[in-house]
């Protein structure tokens, strides 16, 4: 059979050429991993990878329902990383993440706020906040609303 005329091999080909999203193969399970990390190389310049990261999340996340360790790595310290990404990686390991990094990017003070929020059995979070947030006087609301939530419990939950 000719190659060129397989119709799967040249979706592969358009996939792989075009750089975007292709389907993931079928679920897998994985239900000893508790700690995932992502070392993406990440441009600004129209890179799929905020949409490439979350399928890889969801992916994982059929096979391993409980991690407790996330840490995402981007390649500049400049890039911030999207509120939206964090609410869905939330959505899907708040609940059991007991240490979240973020290496060599940045978070908003407002995601800061959703993960003191969402993740009940934080034991130890590593975040940049971008200058121009923590000169705005953001840092001071962050303050406020960590001291209100169960990060500053004299019971801590453990």
């Amino acid at each position: 059979m000719n190659r060129g005329s397989d119709p799967k091999a040249s979706d592969a080909n358009v996939c792989a050429i075009q750089e975007k999203s292709c389907p993931l193969p079928p679920v897998i399970s994985l239900p000893c991993l508790k700690n995932l990390t992502i070392d993406a190389r990440y441009s600004m310049n129209g890179s799929p990878a905020p949409e490439i990261l979350s399928a890889v999340v969801k992916f994982i996340s059929t096979g391993s329902p409980s991690i407790t360790s996330f840490t995402l790595k981007l390649s500049d310290r400049n890039i911030v990383v999207g509120e939206p990404f964090i609410e869905e990686m939330l959505g899907i390991y708040g609940s059991s993440l007991e240490r979240l990094s973020f290496i060599s990017c940045g978070v908003t003070i407002a995601s800061v706020s959703v993960i003191a929020r969402r993740c009940k059995k934080l034991k130890r979070l590593e975040v940049s906040v971008p200058f121009k947030e923590t000169v705005s006087g953001a840092l001071l609301d962050l303050h406020y609303q960590l001291a209100n939530t169960h990060f500053a419990r004299a019971d801590p939950i453990c």
